[in-house]
């Protein structure tokens, strides 16, 4: 391979960075909002406004297209339920129940839902790189949310908030795997407009059971705003990121980077809230960013799935 061909391959690499930065900054705006705007309102807000953003680029195609993409509604359908409707809003839901502590070490085992649910669903071999990349990954976040001190983790009692986030990373971690299936099928921006739509939709009933017993502060400019750079930015933005992450990559090299959002979002904290730099907080970011990058090495599978085992039932969703 080329020069030019090796700082393709790196480039690629920053793309998932890039979405995991973007959702870094959506638990900290997120967080802030929910005070004023419950959890599955404040997600149709979001894609509605991201809804917007992407249909003037995408309308055209659509119209055009649309006897074509009406085959796959089914699949739509599903992700967008799963990966915008429920993923979203349960992870609000999560947040308003649960304490940062809690909050970070659970988004961390994204990736290995997603591992999991990519063996069983795609046949993807497992890599030996790929288990320690997790493992390294997973310690990091660990050693940033304890300060470094490890033996704080026995104390944790999981509560409504840390179980409903566990639901959200299994949800992500089937949304993640149906993207790779359906990547052909629903390509680019088109396929993420009608995952965005079909989520938007799904969301309304959820909405309005939530606004029947929960109250709404929505004009304030400081939540306008808020909901502007959610809808544009960790929604449009961050979600092409990953879907394009995904398809480049498969599920199992990515979910590596979801371990990176508590990095970021420790960042912004010390950046925009002057909070105190740990050095626990520079060792754990080490060691996750270590994770990311081992986990990528390429390396004879540990196992895998023969697709041709009549024995294995695939998931249909």
């Amino acid at each position: 391979m080329g020069t030019q061909g090796k700082k393709a391959n790196r480039i690629v690499y920053l793309i998932p960075l890039l979405a995991t930065l973007l959702w870094g900054s959506n638990f900290l705006i997120g967080k802030n909002i929910l005070h004023h705007v419950p959890p599955f309102t404040l997600s149709f807000l979001r894609w509605s406004f991201a809804l917007l953003v992407l249909l003037p680029f995408t309308w055209k195609l659509l119209r055009e297209n649309w006897e074509f993409y009406l085959r796959f509604w089914k699949e739509v359908v599903v992700m967008g339920f799963l990966g915008i409707a429920l993923f979203t809003g349960l992870v609000y839901w999560g947040m308003e129940h649960t304490n940062t502590v809690n909050a970070s070490l659970l988004s961390s085992l994204s990736p290995i839902f997603i591992t999991v649910v990519a063996y069983f669903m795609l046949h993807e071999r497992i890599t030996s790189n790929q288990v320690i990349g997790i493992l390294l990954s997973l310690l990091g976040v660990l050693w940033i949310v304890s300060k470094g001190h490890l033996g704080t983790f026995a104390d944790i009692r999981l509560n409504n908030g840390d179980i409903v986030l566990i639901l959200s990373n299994v949800l992500m971690a089937i949304y993640s795997v149906m993207l790779r299936k359906t990547a052909d099928k629903l390509p680019g921006l088109i396929g993420f407009t009608l995952i965005v739509f079909a989520g938007v939709i799904t969301t309304v009933p959820l909405m309005m059971l939530e606004l029947s017993y929960r109250p709404v502060q929505l004009f304030l400019w400081e939540n306008l705003w808020s909901i502007a750079y959610l809808g544009i930015f960790s929604s449009v933005i961050a979600f092409f990121c990953w879907t394009k992450s995904v398809h480049f990559l498969g599920p199992t090299k990515a979910s590596p980077f979801m371990n990176v959002v508590p990095v970021f979002a420790t960042l912004f904290a010390v950046l925009f809230l002057r909070e105190e730099l740990l050095l626990s907080q520079i060792v754990g970011g080490v060691l996750v960013l270590l994770g990311v990058y081992w986990s990528s090495r390429p390396k004879k599978s540990l196992a895998s799935i023969s697709s041709t085992n009549p024995q294995v039932q695939e998931l249909k969703l």
